[in-house]
């Protein structure tokens, strides 16, 4: 078949999807253009929801002088303009990285507040809190050698879970993890500045960093220590850490390639990670593993959850749910597969989607949050032929399992770069690149968002 026949094809099953008349699909709103955001952009849009005070989508910009640019949602969730929001000390780096290298780190978070922490070029961390979307950011720097970062926001905040950094935000304050050359640290927010950097661990190879904040404000950090997967606790009552803890580990020739934390009050927590190894002449390339602990006991010892071969690009999300339901979600050789954790072990796999799912192939977990309904959001891609589908998944109130794919987007090229979040009147708000119309038959670069309530 020729490729431009299996173009016809794509779109016009593309087209199918997107006019279908199910009711799941019906609840996304059309997708709205963010103005001005084409041809403008150095990276993908991440949309943030605060408890109060809206929602915003912020996006690396490619002018001088408009390094970070954001387009602030009104109360119909439309989005306003672009316009220059940027941290005294960001900068973007000078050029893009060599393909096949890690992106800076950086990470976004909301809650009451937002929250970034990013890394300069001289290898500091750069830390910023904004009390609104558009207000102005207080900055400071931490650190030297500062190769990644995670930061995290109470529990509310919509927050990407599958970042180059974790990030979370809320009335309790939030919290980043650095990677140093000389271990990993811990920086609280502390009203409207940050509170003195604490060593979590001194020496070793920090590759990975995760953070987590409850609405209560206990802190859980997670690490990468050459192999070794270790976490610790802050608590406000004490005020002070606990004792550092061995969960499990990663192989040790790449480490973890991806941690994720949550916690929740009552002393639940999840660590979960990706650990990649050497393939060769090895059938399976890396693990998916987890640590839960569950209300007045110590972790659990780390579960395999999932392998993957050498051709997959894993990725694995973790949220509790306002009434404390942990779930475990991650993408490996079965396709994108979420796990309900309630107890030390976790329960049954549900197969949210998998190669060969109506046509579709090359699922791609986007992002994973709770709602302050109660429900949780999954968002993830997929290919059809030459086309792109954006889809996404709810789990009830109450419920175990999420329901089925529904689709938020469909494309006539492929798509990615997803972010999510949930804001506090429980509207579900998704954002991506995708080309924007800048005249009669040209296009570039420019960011989408789409929403619909949860009920």
């Amino acid at each position: 078949m020729s490729s431009s026949r299996r173009s016809s094809i794509a779109l016009a099953f593309v087209a199918a999807l997107a006019l279908a008349p199910s009711a799941h699909a019906a609840a996304w709103s059309a997708p709205a253009v963010v103005p001005g955001s084409a041809g403008v952009l150095a990276g993908p849009p991440q949309v943030l929801a605060t408890r109060a005070h809206g929602s915003v989508v912020v996006a690396p910009g490619s002018a001088a002088g408009s390094p970070l640019l954001s387009s602030v949602l009104g109360p119909a969730l439309q989005p306003a303009p672009l316009a220059a929001w940027t941290p005294p000390g960001f900068a973007p780096p000078p050029a893009p990285p060599p393909p096949g290298s890690p992106a800076p780190p950086s990470a976004f978070a909301a809650g009451d507040d937002v929250l970034y922490a990013g890394v300069t070029a001289d290898g500091r961390a750069l830390l910023a809190r904004a009390a609104a979307p558009g207000t102005p950011w207080t900055a400071a720097l931490r650190g030297s050698g500062v190769t990644a970062v995670a930061d995290a926001a109470a529990s509310g905040g919509g927050a990407a879970v599958l970042a180059t950094a974790d990030a979370a935000a809320s009335n309790a304050g939030g919290a980043v993890v650095l990677a140093t050359v000389d271990g990993a640290a811990l920086v609280r927010q502390d009203g409207a500045g940050f509170a003195p950097t604490q060593w979590l661990s001194r020496g070793g190879a920090i590759r990975a960093v995760a953070v987590a904040v409850d609405a209560a404000g206990d802190v859980l950090a997670a690490w990468d220590r050459g192999g070794a997967i270790e976490a610790r606790t802050w608590s406000p009552r004490d005020r002070r850490l606990g004792p550092p803890q061995r969960l499990g580990r990663a192989p040790a020739s790449l480490g973890a390639i991806q941690l994720t934390a949550a916690v929740a009050p009552g002393g639940r927590a999840i660590v979960a990670w990706c650990g990649e190894g050497d393939a060769h002449g090895h059938e399976l390339a890396g693990t998916i593993s987890a640590a839960i602990r569950l209300p007045g006991r110590a972790f659990a010892a780390a579960r395999r959850l999932a392998a993957y071969g050498a051709i997959q690009t894993p990725r694995v999300a973790a949220v509790y749910t306002r009434d404390r339901r942990g779930l475990i979600v991650w993408q490996g050789d079965a396709g994108i597969v979420a796990r309900r954790v309630g107890t030390r072990r976790p329960g049954a796999a549900q197969v949210i989607t998998k190669d060969g799912d109506h046509g579709e192939y090359a699922a791609e977990l986007r992002g994973l949050v709770a709602a302050p309904g109660g429900q949780a959001v999954l968002v993830w891609d997929a290919e059809v032929a030459t086309a792109g589908i954006v889809h996404a998944a709810l789990l009830p109130r109450a419920g175990d399992r999420f329901g089925p794919p529904q689709t938020v987007r469909a494309l006539g090229i492929p798509v990615g770069h997803e972010s999510v979040a949930v804001d506090a009147s429980n509207h579900a708000i998704v954002a991506w690149p995708a080309p924007v119309p800048v005249a009669p038959g040209s296009a570039a670069d420019g960011i989408e968002v789409a929403s619909r309530p949860l009920g």
